[in-house]
Order: structure tokens, then sequence, then C-alpha cells
């Protein structure tokens, strides 16, 4: 047998997520992106890891497929607008009204959401409560190496409830770091 290594043929890294194309203009995203580069540079100042970033959509495309039949309720809605920001939720559950988030990590499953190394993905969820005028989400993550013990790879589920002030305090946060830094007019 010949074993011939190939070099990468799809383009890691030059897929996104299911959700198609994102639209020009300042993104969520982009504004937590920034806010954790200056607060926390040595972790968010390096260059994306592309195959893990693949690795986070193919768990949202797997997730979306897989809800398709067995949470037909659960879609990925259009592009959300707020105050000039640009936002794409993962998931909405129509039954309820919840919004559904959707992450894959590398980092371990102990003391998530509340640690501060997950407030990255609070802003982002309470940004989109924010623009959905909801204040209840289901937080979907796949522990690929759960807590680093003896669990193995998880998926846990967290419910998330805010209440009308955090959400305001948090937009209001976001929105104003991003007028500082010239994001936004």
């Amino acid at each position: 047998m010949t074993v011939t290594p190939l070099p990468d043929s799809i383009g890691i890294g030059d897929l996104s997520p299911s959700g198609g194309p994102r639209s020009a203009g300042l993104h969520l995203s982009a504004i937590i992106k920034a806010l954790m580069k200056e607060l926390e540079p040595e972790r968010f100042g390096k260059p994306l890891d592309a195959l893990r970033a693949e690795t986070g959509f193919a768990f949202e495309r797997a997730l979306e497929a897989g809800f398709k039949t067995k949470f037909p309720a659960i879609y990925r809605p259009m592009e959300l607008q707020c105050d000039g920001v640009a936002m794409s939720p993962d998931g909405l559950d129509a039954s309820d009204g919840v919004l559904e988030e959707f992450k894959c990590t590398w980092m371990s499953s102990r003391d998530c959401p509340l640690d501060k190394r997950f407030v990255h993905w609070l802003w982002q969820i309470k940004g989109y409560l924010h623009a959905l005028g909801t204040n209840r989400a289901r937080l979907r993550v796949f522990f690929v190496n759960g807590d680093y013990k003896q669990s193995g790879p998880q998926l846990l589920t967290y419910q998330l409830d805010f209440d009308d002030r955090e959400l305001a305090e948090n937009w209001a946060m976001l929105v104003n770091y991003a007028k500082a830094k010239g994001m936004l007019p």
C-alpha cells in the first residue's frame, strides 16, 4: 500500500455557516471580537484557526439538519438588524420564541456558561435577545474534550433567562464600545 498525503482541497476556512453569506456592514460578532481582542489580546489576538472554525460550522449544520426532523419548529432566522448592527442567530424556536445558540469548543465544560471565559458568548446571546425582544435562550454546546477529566466529549444544553435590564445594559455596552472605536456613527 502507498499513502500519499494530499493538500487541503476543500478550502477549510473558506466555508461558512449554513446561514449563507453575510450582508455588508457591521456585525455583532465584529464588535465582540474587537472588544475581546482588547480585553484578552493573548487569547483573541491570534489568527483564526480555520479548522476549528469549520468544525464549529459543521456542528451548526448538523444540529440544523437534525432539528428539521426532530424539532421542526426550530429554524435559522434571517439576519437581524438593530441600531445599525447586523446579527445572525443560529436558531429560533417558533413554538416558544426561544433563541437557539450553538457552540463547539475545546474549552472545558466545567463552569460553563458562568465562567468569564464564556462572557463573549453571553454578550452575543444577550445582543440577539435584545434584537428579538425576548428574554430566553437555549445554549447548546459541544465540548470536544468534555471536562478534561473522564467525561469524554459532551453535548450540554443550558437554558438562559435574562431580565430586561441585563439585556439593555449589555446592548448599551456593545453599542457604546462600537461608537467609541468608530465602528458606528
